[in-house]
C-alpha cells in the first residue's frame, strides 16, 4: 500500500466499515493490503470479505461499475464471489478521511481455498482445463454486457494498466521506451465485441478458490475493457513463472502442458481465432511491464527480500531484452487440439 494512503487508514475507519455492513468487528482478519485493505469478517453465521478502497486508487463510480459487472456475471451463471448489501441496503458505503474517502464493499467468501502451484496433486491438467473453462464462460457472457442505468462504464485498459507504469517510467527511462514500442504493436489490433470487452485481467491462481469441484473467481479490482487474449496471457504468465521461478527450461515445458489443457476448457465456451493466440507474446511482455511497475511502486524497503529483489531483476531483464516469460509454439498447440477433436 502506498504510504500516503496508509497514513489515512486507522482502526476506527476499519471498525466503522465493518459496522456499515453489519459485520462483527472482533472477527476481522487481514487478508491483504497491496492495493486495497482486505479482511475476512463474520456476519451472522457466515464469513465474508470486507474491502476498503481509497479513492486515489479507484473512484466510487469505478467501484460501482465493478460491482455491477460482477452481479451480471453471477446472473449469467459464472461462479464469482458476488457483492453483498450493507445494513442500509447499499452495494457500497463511503467513509470520508482528510484526503479523499474509503469506498467500502463486502463480498461473499468463495468456497474452498487457494491451490498450491508447486503441488501436483492440486495443480494439474484437470484444474488447468477448468480454469480455461471459467474464463471462456466469462468472455462469452460479457459480450452481452452493458452497464445498468445510472452506472458508469468501467475504464479502458490504457487507464488501468498503464497509469502505474508511466509513473515508474518517469524515474526509470528505459521503461518508457519499452512501453511506447509495445503500444505501437498493441494499439493497431482489431477491436470488436468478439475479441474485446470487459474482462477480469488478473485471473491468476491467487484470485480463485477451488473446493475440489468448483472454481470461484474473486478480486475484480483490476477489471477493465481489454482484448480477451489478455485474460489468457495472465494465467499463462503467472502459472509458468511461479511454478518454475528459476529454471527457464522447465518453465517452457510446463507452459506447453498448462496451456494445452487450459485451451481445451476455454474452447468449450469461447473460441478465439488462432491468429490471436500468436499475439500472446505481446501480452506476456505487456504483463511484465505492468507487473514490474506495480512491484516498484507498491513494495516498501521492508518487502524487498532477497528473493523479491531477484524476481524484480529478472522481470526487468526480460523487459530490457523484449523477451516474453515463455515462448512456446501456439500454432502447434492449436493444431494438436484440432486433431483430437
Amino acid at each position: 500500500m502506498e504510504q500516503a494512503v496508509g497514513k489515512l487508514f486507522s482502526t476506527e475507519i476499519l471498525n466503522e466499515a465493518a459496522s456499515q455492513f453489519g459485520a462483527e468487528k472482533d472477527t476481522l482478519k487481514m487478508l491483504g493490503d497491496f492495493e486495497n485493505y482486505v479482511y475476512e469478517v463474520t456476519r451472522g453465521e457466515n464469513s465474508y470479505v470486507l474491502r476498503l478502497t481509497h479513492s486515489s486508487h479507484r473512484s466510487r463510480e469505478q467501484v460501482e461499475a465493478e460491482l455491477d459487472w460482477i452481479l451480471f456475471l453471477k446472473r449469467k451463471g459464472v461462479e464469482v464471489a458476488a457483492p453483498v448489501l450493507s445494513a442500509r441496503g447499499q452495494l457500497l458505503e463511503r467513509l470520508t478521511v482528510p484526503e479523499g474517502e474509503f469506498i467500502v464493499s463486502l463480498f461473499e467468501k468463495a468456497p474452498g481455498c487457494l491451490i498450491r502451484v508447486d503441488d501436483d496433486l492440486q495443480f494439474h491438467e484437470s484444474l488447468f482445463s477448468q480454469w480455461g473453462e471459467m474464463i471462456g464462460k466469462m468472455h462469452n457472457a460479457t459480450r452481452a454486457y452493458t452497464p445498468r442505468a445510472g452506472v458508469n462504464k468501467r475504464m479502458d485498459w490504457q487507464e488501468e494498466e498503464l497509469g502505474t507504469a508511466w509513473r515508474i517510467a518517469e524515474k526509470e527511462p528505459f521503461l518508457a521506451d519499452k512501453i511506447e514500442k509495445l503500444l505501437k504493436q498493441i494499439q493497431i489490433l482489431p477491436v470488436n465485441e468478439n475479441v474485446y470487452g470487459l474482462i477480469h485481467t488478473d485471473v491468476h491462481s491467487g484470485n480463485f478458490f477451488f473446493d475440489g469441484e468448483t472454481m470461484t473467481i474473486f478480486d475484480f479490482d483490476d477489471c477493465c475493457y481489454h482484448w480477451f487474449i489478455n485474460d489468457l496471457a495472465i494465467p499463462l504468465f503467472y502459472s509458468s513463472f511461479y511454478r518454475h521461478p528459476k529454471d527457464e527450461q522447465e518453465r517452457q515445458k510446463f507452459a506447453r502442458r498448462f496451456f494445452r489443457s487450459f485451451l481445451v476448457g476455454y474452447f468449450r465456451h469461447f473460441e478465439l481465432d488462432e491468429w490471436w493466440l500468436e499475439k500472446l507474446p505481446l501480452f506476456l511482455m505487456f504483463r511484465d511491464i505492468t507487473f514490474y511497475a506495480a512491484l516498484r511502486l507498491k513494495l516498501s524497503d521492508k518487502d524487498l527480500t532477497p528473493r523479491v529483489k531477484e524476481m524484480i531483476a529478472e522481470v526487468k531483464g526480460r523487459i530490457e531484452a523484449e523477451r516474453p516469460v515463455v515462448d512456446i509454439d501456439y500454432r502447434q498447440i492449436c493444431q494438436d487440439l484440432s486433431l483430437h477433436k
